[in-house]
Parts: structure tokens; C-alpha cells; sequence
């Protein structure tokens, strides 16, 4: 994913904009210099060699020793060096500032049930769900018994029924 550019720049002025427009550290915090010939250790930059008019992009390691990524007339093949490399640098630090901002809001709102129950959310569902379940089953049993006993009781309920070709009428008292 690169940042949002209409287009790349092609000279040392044009990168200096960009650099300010992406409202980016200074130059001491990224370690990107551009337009300034940094002799120091740690560092990435583009600029022009006044003593031979050349275009470079240097790289210098964590002792100090330099080495030309590009030495040459061209500025715009320079700059598309230098803005490459600086471009994937700020995209990749982007993304993982995205990702750990990702992290934080996960771990600052774990969600409701963990803020309900106290990180046991799930093992407390799963038990509120069983009794309901298990309470549900006892109440059918229990209606499954009344209307059973009550269906093949001998007694008669209020009413009239019939017994060896006599009516009667039963009064429950």
C-alpha cells in the first residue's frame, strides 16, 4: 500500500514538498536527508555533489561507511530512488502504527461479554444456555406427566360417563 500521490516526485525541491506536505519528523528523527549531504552514521539521502555535479543517493551504515545507491547526472532517476525507498518506509511505519492502534482498541474494548462476565463471558454463556436447556426439557417431562396422568386416570372427571350400559354423573367434591 503506498501513500496517496498524484505524482512522484522527480527533483530534490519536488521531494522536499513532499516530505513537508506528508507532515513527516525532521530529518534528525527519520533519518532521511534530503538536499543535505549527511556524513554521519545511520542515514539515507539524496543530494547534489557540487564537486562533480553529479546527482547521489547514498546509504550510510550504523559505523559510518557509505555506500552510493546512485551517482549519476540524472535527477529525476535519483529522486525515484530516494522517494522508493522513503516511500515504502513511511508506508510500512504507517501501517504498523495502523495495526497497533488496531491492538490497543481490541484490548481497551475486549467486547460485552467480557466486560459483563470478566473474561469468563463465554464459559458463563455456555452455562446459562445449558439450565435454560435443561430447564426447558424438565418443564415438558412435567406437562408430558400431568396431561398422561390425567388422560389414563380411572376416576372420571365432572360429568356424566358411561359404566356397564348405566349413565352416571361424577361430582368432583
Amino acid at each position: 500500500m503506498n501513500l496517496p500521490i498524484l505524482t512522484q516526485p522527480r527533483s530534490i525541491a519536488a521531494l522536499e514538498k513532499w516530505y513537508a506536505d506528508q507532515k513527516l519528523p525532521n530529518y534528525q528523527f527519520t533519518r532521511y536527508f534530503i538536499g543535505i549531504n549527511y556524513k554521519k552514521a545511520r542515514a539515507f539521502g539524496i543530494c547534489k555533489d557540487e564537486s562533480t555535479g553529479n546527482f547521489i543517493v547514498y546509504s550510510n551504515d550504523s559505523a559510518g561507511k557509505r555506500t552510493l545507491v546512485y551517482d549519476g547526472p540524472s535527477e529525476s532517476e535519483a529522486a525515484g530512488i530516494f522517494f522508493e525507498k522513503l516511500n515504502g518506509e513511511v508506508t510500512r511505519h504507517k501501517e504498523s502504527l495502523d495495526k497497533d492502534l488496531q491492538k490497543k482498541k481490541k484490548e481497551e474494548n475486549p467486547g460485552i461479554m467480557k466486560q459483563a462476565y470478566g473474561g469468563f463471558g463465554g464459559f458463563i454463556l455456555k452455562t446459562i444456555k445449558l439450565v435454560f436447556i435443561y430447564l426447558a426439557g424438565a418443564i415438558a417431562v412435567i406437562t408430558i406427566m400431568i396431561l398422561g396422568a390425567r388422560f389414563f386416570s380411572s376416576s372420571p372427571a365432572d360429568g356424566y360417563y358411561k359404566y356397564e350400559d348405566t349413565l352416571y354423573y361424577f361430582e368432583y367434591a
